[in-house]
């Protein structure tokens, strides 16, 4: 049994602009005894038909909080589900259902390792498992591209999670508070990235954690794909989805 299990979400209505690239690319280059467990928003029926080890789950019958969330926060203007939408204010509804993908799998981990892929990524090329085994070594519980020394906001594109490690409940309580206590709204955007980075930096501040970069310390605004990872994979975020690639990867890399 492998050690690494991934999750994705998207909506139905924009198969073409994020499951498309995702999901088909993970099938087809990710180690074969690695599961995807993919929630799906909307319509079920997906014009792919995936492999077994890909888990197509119904997003509103598997996963929760982001609800709650939505309803004891109405009055924001918070609902903007709009692809290429003001992300840092009227989209907190949208974002609050990635981070509730991920607590589904990482309160109820069905692997030690639990990496998130943003719909909008995909894989180009075959991915060893020395390659995954390389991002885990060590202690740190958490691998992200940092973005610190830009003064930005983490990537959260791709991120690995050791749910072995002894703050793991801890990290996934105040992850999910940024939502059900409304600590979001104290940050100055409203998405997944904060409550991140909430999380994360106050317990590595207080030294109950280490952290992984995945953008190897590059320092660019894009540093998953403009570093050495940008062989495997590109994060199309951003108006990148529409054309088709991510310039700092094919600077880097080339096509």
């Amino acid at each position: 049994m492998s050690d690494y299990s991934v999750v994705m979400t998207f909506p139905t209505k924009y198969w073409d602009v994020y499951g498309s690239h995702s999901v088909p690319s993970f099938d087809k280059y990710w180690p074969k005894d690695i599961n995807a467990y993919v929630y799906v928003e909307g319509n079920q029926n997906l014009p792919y038909k995936p492999s077994e080890r890909v888990h197509l789950l119904n997003f509103d019958e598997h996963v929760t909080g982001d609800k709650e969330f939505a309803e004891k926060y109405k009055d924001k203007d918070i609902f903007d589900d709009k692809v290429g939408g003001d992300i840092s204010k009227r989209q907190a509804v949208k974002f609050s259902k990635k981070v509730y993908a991920q607590l589904a799998q990482l309160n109820n981990p069905s692997t030690r390792y639990v990496i998130y892929l943003d719909a909008d990524l995909a894989t180009l090329r075959d991915v060893p498992i020395e390659l995954l085994d390389n991002l885990t070594q060590g202690d740190h519980y958490v691998s992200f591209p940092d973005r610190r020394d830009r003064n930005k906001f983490t990537e959260t594109g791709m991120m690995i999670w050791d749910t072995k490690h002894i703050s793991h409940e801890v990290w996934c309580h105040i992850y999910d508070s940024m939502y059900k206590e409304g600590k979001i709204f104290d940050c100055p955007e409203w998405h997944d990235c904060y409550a991140f980075d909430s999380a994360t930096f106050e317990l590595e501040e207080k030294g109950l954690i280490t952290t992984a970069d995945l953008g190897y310390g590059v320092n660019s605004r894009h540093p998953l794909v403009a570093g050495p990872l940008g062989k495997y994979f590109d994060h199309m975020k951003g108006g990148r989805k529409f054309t088709g690639f991510s310039k700092e990867r094919l600077k880097a890399h080339g096509k």
